[in-house]
């Protein structure tokens, strides 16, 4: 624990917020103890560490300015403007509801699966890391979840 106070700033530092920060740090060591095999003996273990808590702060940054668009474009489309088209807003808002429906109605794993690539950001390969299987498998039931998210949405069904 001699790096975490160094590496603590550096996290807030790139986050700007130290909840984050403190996050980030935490992710780092737990990816150490889970897999210490990254780590090698000859490895400059401070430059290791730092290097782990930059990447990870950049996927912090890049995650929340995804949801800053999203929420954003969600904020745009609920305002009241004249000069959009009240029906294709109302439109637009009924598929978005849909679909939040089909995923809510998916099973849990791929409900989760779907959710993690969709707003989570997340490649297919951080999501069997994630969940402990190989990245075939995750790829094949992120494929199941579309069908039937696009029978779902497409076809007007209740059922998933």
């Amino acid at each position: 624990m001699q790096h975490k106070d160094r590496l603590l700033t550096l996290a807030t530092a790139l986050t700007g917020h130290l909840s984050a920060g403190e996050d980030i740090v935490h992710d780092v060591f737990a990816m150490l103890v889970k897999d210490a095999r990254r780590l090698r003996n000859d490895d400059n273990v401070a430059g290791f560490l730092s290097v782990c808590v930059r990447n990870r702060a950049l996927d912090w940054r890049r995650m929340r300015d995804r949801l800053n668009k999203l929420s954003t474009a969600y904020a745009a489309c609920r305002k009241d403007d004249p000069r959009k088209d009240p029906a294709n807003r109302a439109a637009q808002e009924e598929e978005a509801q849909a679909l939040l429906k089909a995923v809510h109605e998916l099973p849990d794993e791929l409900r989760e699966i779907v959710s993690l690539k969709f707003w989570g950001g997340l490649s297919l390969q951080e999501i069997a890391e994630l969940r402990q299987t190989t990245k075939s498998t995750a790829h094949a039931r992120y494929c199941e979840a579309i069908e039937k998210l696009e029978v779902t949405v497409a076809g007007g069904s209740q059922h998933v």
